[in-house]
């Protein structure tokens, strides 16, 4: 390459990058189609492979203004604040299914077998399952479950969070609810209704004003009448709050219960599974039973930031977490964990020293397990 050519080619690179960086699509296009006219008298292949990106890159630019613009207009919004009532997710994208009990499983995988087949249903006078209701403690697996059925069934996610109307736009709640629901109804979608028992609560509730309770007749009629190509979630941590009619109006209630052992353990393996052994996830998961699935994730990951950052191992960063936790368990718990924690590798001293247990009262529970098992 000679001088000239090289002060050109720089030239040019620098241009590039300034219009790229600069956002400017329309000139980026522009000056590939140059580009690939110039090198078009030396190397054919090389200019059709630029014209080619450049056709990709504008077909592409007027797909998302196409998009964005029929969002614009159909995605409701409070008339006042101008705020979105709701959020639109295309197809989402769950990195790991969720971890339920065998029968919630069941009833899910019964409500995709259902969408799968809906011609069939139809054809036989039965309409597939239009409206299910999850209730259960916080943290077990409700949302994330919404966003899983939405991505198996390959549909939008839209998701209106009832609190955050309920408490900004009171007054307007009724009107605000009735838009979501017909642009809803009108999508072929997955909706959430998240924190459902904001609006749904009973109508013998004194403390409620008066909107509140004719809300609930309008959410029975709308879940009355909700058409089969759609599919209603609503979500609640208390479903003690619901108004009774609420409950009969749902094809299926699936409640979500406290995960149990093997659960706990199964979330443990995917959040530290590369660093901890069995032992280790075993003694876990007996000391954090009876707490939600974001409570245990939450830990772990404050756990391996800590463990990251100070170079610490994740075994020792977790023998000093875990202290407290261990004060809240039953004797005969700490003897369970005492077991694994040894099987994990820490020495009988350290075990009493976390656990408040005498080093013959861990000898004895490892023996005792040894006879069990053997």
């Amino acid at each position: 390459m000679s001088t000239d050519d090289k002060t050109n080619f720089l030239s040019e690179l620098v241009h590039l990058a300034r219009i790229a960086l600069g956002g400017e699509q329309r000139e980026v296009e522009g000056y590939v189609r140059r580009v690939a006219r110039s090198v078009a008298k030396t190397n054919s292949e090389v200019a059709d492979q630029l014209r080619a990106l450049v056709t990709a890159a504008a077909s592409a630019r007027a797909d998302e203004a196409a998009t964005r613009s029929a969002g614009s207009r159909l995605i409701p919004v409070d008339a006042e604040s101008r705020l979105d009532l709701l959020r639109v997710e295309p197809v989402p994208t769950v990195p790991h299914g969720p971890l339920l009990t065998a029968s919630v499983a069941e009833q899910i995988e019964q409500v995709l077998l259902e969408r799968e087949h809906v011609q069939d249903l139809l054809s036989a006078g039965l309409e597939p399952s239009r409206t299910l209701l999850f209730t259960g403690p916080p943290g077990v697996g409700k949302t994330l479950t919404a966003h899983w059925i939405a991505q198996r069934l390959n549909k939008p996610l839209i998701t209106l969070d009832l609190a955050s109307v309920m408490s900004s736009f009171l007054g307007k709640t009724g009107a605000n609810l009735k838009n979501v629901l017909d642009y809803a109804k009108s999508q072929d979608c997955v909706l959430l209704l998240d924190e459902f028992d904001s609006v749904a609560k009973r109508r013998n509730d004194d403390s409620e004003v008066g909107e509140l309770k004719r809300l609930v007749t309008v959410i029975l009629q709308e879940i009355d009448l909700w058409p089969s190509k759609s599919l209603l979630v609503a979500a609640t941590n208390h479903g003690e709050l619901l108004d009774p009619a609420v409950w009969r109006r749902f094809d299926l209630v699936i409640e979500f219960p406290i995960p149990v052992a093997s659960q706990i353990r199964d979330l443990i393996s995917r959040e530290v599974g590369d660093d901890l052994g069995p032992a280790w996830q075993t003694a876990l998961a007996s000391l954090y039973e009876g707490r939600s699935f974001s409570d245990v994730a939450r830990h772990l990951r404050n756990i391996r930031r800590h463990s990251l950052l100070t170079k610490q191992s994740l075994p020792d960063r977790l023998v000093q977490s875990i202290e407290g936790e261990l004060k809240n368990l039953s004797k005969v718990d700490l003897k369970k964990v005492s077991v694994n924690l040894e099987l994990a590798g820490l020495s009988q001293r350290q075990i009493s020293d976390l656990t408040g247990l005498s080093r013959d009262t861990i000898r004895r529970a490892r023996s005792a397990e040894e006879s069990n098992s053997g």
